[in-house]
């Protein structure tokens, strides 16, 4: 999903680590809040899987724990499908923003400053979701119609902006 979105998990200057959780814990296992406030950290890239349901309460633990309030961050719905619906927003907004788009499971959230290192960042303050886009293309700098002669083993096409 990080790749698909152009979001190292990792990058010189930007994040040093990359930490998967969980946010749903097992009935009578540790909080998922306890598990993000301990590891929210400014220069580590996180990725939350099944979070969803515990998102408002993830992101207070982390804003109480040391990560800014316009950390970038981005949630996911069904990643890497044709149906998936993306949403990025600043880490104190990110509970809003996802239930304003009403998302569902299965979706995965993706908090650091490498977010912002998307092409898609910028997008957002323009507003909604973005869905049913072919990111691994755009990323790319391909078109849709590239991605199609890739499969056909036709030459690719190089130059101008990306297909509507």
């Amino acid at each position: 999903i990080c790749a698909s979105l152009g979001v190292p998990q990792t990058h010189r200057g930007v994040a040093n680590s990359v930490r998967f959780l969980t946010g749903h814990s097992r009935p009578g296992g540790e909080d998922p809040a306890a598990i993000a406030a301990e590891h929210a950290d400014p220069d580590t890239t996180t990725c939350v899987y099944m979070g969803l349901q515990t998102l408002p309460k993830l992101v207070d633990a982390m804003l109480a724990n040391g990560l800014d309030a316009d950390t970038p961050a981005v949630a996911v719905e069904r990643g890497t499908t044709a149906r998936a619906r993306t949403v990025f927003a600043t880490l104190a907004d990110l509970p809003r923003r996802v239930g304003d788009a009403e998302l569902e499971s299965p979706t995965l959230m993706i908090v650091g400053k490498v977010v912002a290192l998307s092409p898609y960042w910028e997008r957002w303050k323009e507003g909604g979701v973005l869905s049913g886009l072919d990111t691994r293309a755009e990323v790319a700098g391909e078109t849709r119609q590239d991605v199609g002669q890739q499969q056909q083993g036709q030459p690719q096409r190089r130059e101008g902006a990306l297909d509507a």
